[in-house]
């Protein structure tokens, strides 16, 4: 089947390898067939912040398709945290007409970063919510953000929360790296326009590629506070994996 999908709110690309070039990016013909019987990956970054897709390829042959709304982003972090929820609302048309074509919604992963992972949620499926944004959005009802009704299961990944990142709990399981508030190697700021601060509300999309791409695992643990976890009161808790391979259920 051939396709083409376009909105004057966001451009959808969809590849395989036999029409993706160097990066991923660079040029694609206009239509494009692919194999619904594939798994699928969906990313949203926040102003349109794309990187090699070369990990995807690492760990099996995926769809991926990648959400270009930088035009709209352009206006500044509060427009663009309004114009995201259009965004997302385009996005979920586009997998509606995917489905409506044969596409399984359960092969679909979709991950959003920051801003982009309000927009993914209003897009449901599986959803990987890195660091989502808070300013703004803490001010949003639940309909305009992510929730845990957004999808049959959403995980999410928090790095630099009550800064970049959003305050408080938003999918079925929410992972706290280090406390969630600051990384190792990331340097602790009083400014929110701080680079070094930036470094933490990034490096939740480092650990989900690092999910992809090594054999390390990021095991972790049930508990009610970073405190309490500190202190060894929750050993005994359950444990997931944090990432790519975090299962649907506990």
């Amino acid at each position: 089947m051939n396709m083409k999908y376009s909105s004057p709110m966001a451009s959808l690309v969809l590849t395989d390898s036999s029409q993706t070039t160097a990066d991923g990016f660079e040029k694609l013909p206009d239509q494009i067939r692919y194999p619904y019987a594939e798994p699928y990956e969906l990313q949203k970054h926040v102003f349109s912040s794309c990187q090699n897709l070369g990990y995807m390829r690492t760990r099996g042959n995926y769809n991926v398709i990648v959400v270009d709304w930088a035009i709209p982003s352009r206006d500044g972090y509060t427009t663009a945290s309004y114009t995201s929820i259009l965004v997302g609302g385009t996005v979920a048309k586009f997998i509606d007409y995917l489905a409506s074509n044969g596409l399984r919604p359960s092969n679909v992963n979709i991950v959003g970063f920051s801003m982009g992972a309000h927009v993914a949620g209003t897009a449901g499926s599986r959803i990987t919510s890195l660091d989502p944004a808070g300013p703004v959005f803490d001010l949003f009802p639940a309909g305009d953000k992510l929730t845990s009704d957004d999808a049959d299961f959403v995980q999410v990944i928090h790095t630099n929360v009550g800064r970049f990142g959003y305050v408080g709990d938003l999918g079925h399981v929410d992972f706290y790296p280090n406390g969630g508030s600051v990384q190792n190697g990331c340097a602790q700021q009083t400014t929110l326009d701080s680079v070094l601060d930036f470094c933490n509300h990034l490096r939740s999309k480092e650990y989900y590629v690092e999910s992809l791409t090594s054999k390390r695992v990021f095991n972790a643990t049930m508990c009610y506070s970073w405190i309490d976890y500190s202190k060894r009161r929750c050993y005994r808790n359950p444990t997931a994996a944090m990432g790519a391979y975090t299962p649907n259920r506990f």
